[in-house]
């Protein structure tokens, strides 16, 4: 029997009148699939809006074999809760994740962090992502996450998978490692659910043209995430990358965005100010992130 440790973000730079923020997109769908985990014999862990304090007691406390967390990033830093800072390389509490392997939802880390953690640390692996990690949310007024409401006249069955499959892809890493994968399998697992959700959304048949919209938003945004993972683990070589980024896929969709977001939901401007407004929570905290004071 395995332990796995997972620490459920809620708020990082926003706040929603319920009490919850942006982070807690991705942990709700993990507290939904950590019961997959629990069913393969395996002991689950959460803590909720941990600070940096408490994830460390809780590694400490019960030595888990893998450790998934939800939180903003930059190339050398990992936060949890409120964007309070958790591992700061090259130093800072760089041996918090060693004996586990690691998997970070999270903006960047991917591309210098957890190579660093894994080929000059103790951390086993990790699974990080080397660029800004993208997903739909409804923003701050509509909280939506594990939920079908939304602003964007998407049906709510269909909007509840969209929301679900931002996040399905990367926790199914833990679920191949609950399921016995060794950690390039759960890598290649955790891939395949992007192509599954890819191939899912590109099926649908969409009622009218703001709701098709959303779904190439939703695909461009999959398709995206997918081309940015990367695992680093030891044994395995230096790492193992997910496929290369399509040609100008960031900056013809970030061009997309900021010429789209603005758009009233009106008239002929409909279909546009759906597809900018379905992705303007994702690409503000792409841009919140450079504009703020960075640690």
């Amino acid at each position: 029997m395995g332990r796995f440790l997972l620490l459920e973000g809620s708020v990082g730079h926003y706040r929603f009148p319920d009490g919850t923020g942006e982070l807690w997109y991705a942990s709700c769908v993990a507290k939904e699939l950590a019961n997959q985990i629990r069913g393969a014999g395996h002991e689950v862990v959460e803590v909720v809006s941990p600070t940096p304090e408490m994830a460390n007691a809780a590694i400490y406390q019960y030595r888990p074999n893998a450790v998934w967390w939800v939180g903003h990033g930059s190339t050398d830093v990992a936060t949890l809760e409120n964007v309070a800072v958790w591992i700061k390389a090259p130093s800072y509490n760089v041996d918090i994740l060693n004996n586990t392997i690691a998997c970070a939802e999270s903006c960047l880390t991917g591309a210098y962090l957890g190579r660093l953690l894994v080929e000059q640390r103790g951390c086993l692996s990790y699974l990080g992502y080397t660029d800004e990690y993208m997903f739909l949310w409804c923003g701050p007024t509509t909280p939506c996450q594990c939920r079908g409401d939304n602003p964007w006249n998407v049906r709510p069955e269909l909007w509840g998978l969209m929301v679900r499959s931002m996040h399905d892809a990367t926790f199914h890493f833990m679920i191949g490692l609950a399921r016995g994968m060794n950690v390039r399998q759960a890598f290649n697992f955790s891939l395949s659910r992007f192509d599954y959700w890819i191939d899912y959304f590109s099926r649908v048949t969409p009622r009218d043209d703001s709701e098709a919209a959303v779904i190439r938003t939703a695909v461009w945004i999959l398709q995206w995430d997918k081309s940015i993972q990367v695992l680093y683990a030891k044994g395995e070589g230096i790492v193992v990358p997910g496929p290369a980024p399509l040609p100008l896929i960031r900056a013809a969709g970030i061009w997309a965005l900021t010429s789209l977001a603005a758009l009233p939901v009106s008239g002929d401007a409909r279909l546009s100010a759906a597809l900018g407004a379905a992705v303007a929570g994702a690409y503000t905290l792409s841009e919140m992130r450079k504009r703020r004071q960075q640690v």
